[in-house]
């Protein structure tokens, strides 16, 4: 066959396969309506007849898919035989872009990853409470970049990188002196409940949980310590009237020391179980629709994963009520855009 004929037959035939492409996209149009239609009043199976539609209105676009394959096909081998051609040239061009857009009515519309953005705004705030600032700060800068590159609004992830970042800042000066003071005083209790104190200021929960406990149990032993030394003070044979008005101030201020540490001791009961409530309600992920062997574990039931309450619903300043007044507000935007998946 000539070259000329070959040409010809190329194009034809492409033709011929973009015309029955044409047909079955009418049909998958006229499907399509009939699924995304509302039901009349009182009518029975409606969902079933819809489900039927959209079946084969996926169908028709799978046919009219393979057609405009088989023309793209067509439209190259003509361009081989004459590649200066420029009606071929362009038809090929216009059927490459049928056939994408073909391919993506059937994939639909490509989803809106989530899963890595709520991953990274978790460990922010998990990485904050154990006190770790650039490394929570790194993924709270993370998440709100991967929210906006998708054109999310970052809602409650720039709150906590906003928060984090302002009470690194407030709280520089003092941090450092309290660390310092605590490296050369390690076994001191001024300075570990300074240190607690100030963790707690900045609501590094795990941080400031963990400092209590160390400063509780330096607090208890010098507690044990005074508790024996806390003996009444025996008459001794050869004792004078100076010597045992000495032993009793000693044993007076033994009991007095014994006392505060007590008192002591009760206060920091009462602050550690106060940080340990605040623990459970900010960092840890709700557990009502976990399986039964799994709650309190820590471990994740179910593909959508939560989000840990933003990191101003810590301070009352800014959450009265205990939750940020944006985080639902926030969360059903989220789940209100189309294409959005928490589980990608």
């Amino acid at each position: 066959m000539a070259t000329v004929q070959c040409f010809q037959h190329h194009i034809e035939t492409a033709k011929a396969h973009e015309k029955q492409a044409r047909v079955h996209e009418a049909h998958a149009c006229k499907f399509e309506g009939v699924a995304s239609s509302a039901p009349p009043p009182g009518a029975q199976d409606a969902a079933a007849v819809q489900q039927r539609a959209h079946n084969m209105a996926l169908n028709a676009r799978k046919r009219q898919l393979q057609e405009l394959k088989l023309a793209e096909i067509e439209y190259k081998n003509a361009v081989r035989l004459r590649p200066r051609d420029p009606a071929s040239r362009d038809a090929l061009r216009r059927c490459s872009q049928d056939v994408s857009s073909a391919a993506s009515a059937i994939a639909g519309p490509t989803p809106i990853p989530l899963l890595r953005v709520v991953a990274r705004y978790n460990l922010a705030l998990r990485y904050w409470d154990q006190g770790k600032e650039r490394s929570a700060i790194d993924e709270a800068r993370a998440a709100v970049r991967g929210l906006e590159e998708h054109g999310l609004p970052p809602g409650c992830a720039r709150h906590c990188l906003e928060e984090m970042l302002a009470l690194q800042a407030y709280h520089y000066h003092q941090d450092r002196e309290v660390r310092e003071r605590l490296k050369r005083h390690p076994r001191s209790v001024r300075c570990n409940y300074g240190f607690a104190l100030t963790c707690f200021d900045k609501r590094q929960l795990i941080k400031a949980e963990d400092a209590f406990v160390q400063c509780k149990a330096i607090l208890g032993s010098l507690g044990t310590l005074a508790l024996a030394r806390r003996k009444p003070a025996t008459p001794g044979r050869h004792r004078g009237a100076a010597q045992e008005a000495v032993a009793q101030l000693a044993e007076e201020a033994d009991n007095d020391k014994y006392d505060r540490i007590r008192e002591d001791l009760t206060g920091l009961g009462d602050d550690l179980q106060y940080v340990r409530e605040l623990r459970e309600l900010y960092c840890e992920e709700l557990e009502d629709n976990k399986a039964e062997v799994l709650k309190g574990t820590g471990v994740r039931d179910g593909l959508r994963p939560d989000l840990l309450p933003c990191l101003r619903s810590r301070f009352p300043q800014h959450a009265p009520s205990g939750i940020c007044p944006y985080f639902a507000e926030w969360l059903r935007k989220l789940d209100g855009i189309p294409g959005v998946d928490w589980q990608v």
